[in-house]
């Protein structure tokens, strides 16, 4: 993780990259977070994480965390799923707001396979879709 980000985009543009998941019943959550946001910082993303929340560091209630994971959401370009979510409430309804904000979401199985790398294209689409409103 330290400096040796790449940029990602048009312009030398670091995209915001949202990484939401399974939290609550998933033991092995804190290494696959580390993990995601890692990889998504070797491809250039600046990784907005629900464990890098005041409220996750000092073990607040999942209320606090939850709208502070909010707060991450609205400043994302991007979202991107790093697990399961189907038994995840908190992960599908950051999906569902991501998906009724017009925020891209994207799996980060994407992100093993170069071929279906086709981001950084709907990634320049949405900004200037954005940059028009």
């Amino acid at each position: 993780m330290g400096n040796k980000r790449k940029k990602v985009g048009s312009g030398g543009i670091m995209y915001k990259i949202y990484i939401s998941g399974a939290i609550t019943n998933n033991p092995k959550y804190v290494k696959e977070f580390l993990k995601a946001e890692e990889d998504l910082e070797e491809h250039g993303f600046e990784v907005l994480s629900p464990l890098r929340t005041q409220a996750y560091e000092n073990g607040l209630p999942v209320k606090f965390m939850f709208f502070e994971d909010l707060e991450l959401l609205k400043q994302a370009d991007m979202m991107c799923i790093i697990n399961d979510i189907s038994n995840s409430k908190g992960a599908k309804i950051e999906r569902d707001i991501a998906v009724y904000c017009g925020i891209p979401i994207v799996n980060f199985e994407m992100f093993k396979k170069p071929e279906d790398l086709k981001l950084l294209d709907a990634l320049k689409e949405y900004k200037s879709k954005k940059e028009e409103r």
